[in-house]
C-alpha cells in the first residue's frame, strides 16, 4: 500500500455510512468477512462500528483489529451526555485482557 509507510494506522470508520457489521456477515456482502479480516492481517486497522456489548467480543474475534474507536453518543441535552454505553464497553475490553 503506497501510504503504509507514512502511518501509523489505517481507520476503517462504517459509523456513518456502514456497512453494519450485520450487513457485513451477510453472504453476499460486498466487503465480506474474510476480506476485512486479511485487510486487518496485513494492516494496522483501527475499526469504527456503532459498536455494542453484543457485537463488540465478535468483532474482535472475527477480524482482529489493531484497535478500535469509539466515539460517545448523542447529546440527551445541551452539556449532558451519558457514558453508560461505553462504560459496559470498556468493561469488556478489561475483561479480555
Amino acid at each position: 500500500m503506497a501510504y503504509g509507510p507514512y502511518v501509523s494506522y489505517f481507520l476503517l470508520d462504517f459509523t456513518r455510512d456502514g456497512p453494519t457489521w450485520a450487513e457485513i456477515q451477510e453472504e453476499h456482502s460486498q466487503l465480506p468477512v474474510g476480506l476485512l479480516r486479511s485487510f486487518c492481517n496485513d494492516f494496522p486497522i483501527l475499526l469504527a462500528f456503532d459498536w455494542t456489548p453484543d457485537n463488540l467480543e465478535e468483532v474482535l474475534y472475527h477480524i482482529a483489529p489493531s484497535g478500535i474507536s469509539i466515539k460517545g453518543g448523542a447529546e440527551e441535552k445541551v452539556g449532558l451526555k451519558s457514558f453508560e454505553e461505553m462504560d459496559r464497553i470498556f468493561e469488556l475490553l478489561q475483561e479480555e485482557e
